[in-house]
């Protein structure tokens, strides 16, 4: 399984390709032969590139392996070496105090009409491990938009054709906004996945 900072690092290697094809090059990513260290390899007319791409964590690790190359690639003949370094965006943590609670209370109070079609009683029990995706604090309020889960308690009290009974947590995209005492003022979007429940 590929770690994310592969899939950024294959990402690069297949956006420098897409420009350098862009560029009039004939491009071989992951070549063969006695290129077959480099990552890409992009020639036009007379001009020769050579290009390793890695990641600013196995840069120290990688520097032999980067001499190696450069001095290989110099003995092929007339041609550029790039060294590219690529960096994982920064991470920017955001909370919201009192949000699950908010998004809860909400949930119980306006059960989704997709909840309620799948039992008799459907009861909102609790709203986890939400993630915030965008915040956006202005003067006319606190615009939050992200993801979670809400564990619902299924009662079906006897009733035939109810699709689920029990206890389940589903996702569910959200996108409010507060007041300033972090009091919902708006719900724009609310969509809980019961996609689990379709026949």
């Amino acid at each position: 399984m590929k770690s994310s900072l592969e899939y950024l690092r294959a990402a690069k290697i297949e956006e420098l390709a897409a420009e350098l094809k862009a560029q009039g090059y004939q491009v071989v990513v992951d070549p063969n032969g006695a290129d077959a260290e480099f990552d890409l390899v992009a020639r036009k007319a007379d001009r020769k590139l050579i290009i390793e791409v890695t990641h600013q964590g196995a840069l120290s690790k990688t520097l032999e392996k980067v001499r190696r190359l450069r001095t290989q690639s110099r003995d092929q003949g007339d041609f550029d070496f790039r060294l590219v370094v690529v960096n994982p965006p920064r991470e920017v943590g955001a909370e919201v105090e009192g949000i699950k609670d908010v998004l809860c209370n909400h949930l119980a109070k306006n059960l989704p009409s997709k909840l309620a079609e799948l039992a008799a009683r459907t009861v909102v029990e609790n709203v986890a491990l939400v993630e915030i995706d965008q915040l956006d604090v202005s003067r006319s309020g606190i615009h939050v938009a992200g993801k979670g889960v809400v564990d619902v308690r299924f009662d079906s009290n006897g009733v035939q054709g109810d699709k689920v009974s029990g206890t389940d947590g589903l996702p569910f995209a959200f996108d409010v906004t507060l007041d300033p005492n972090l009091q919902l003022r708006q719900v724009h979007r609310i969509d809980i996945d019961t996609s689990s429940y379709d026949d």
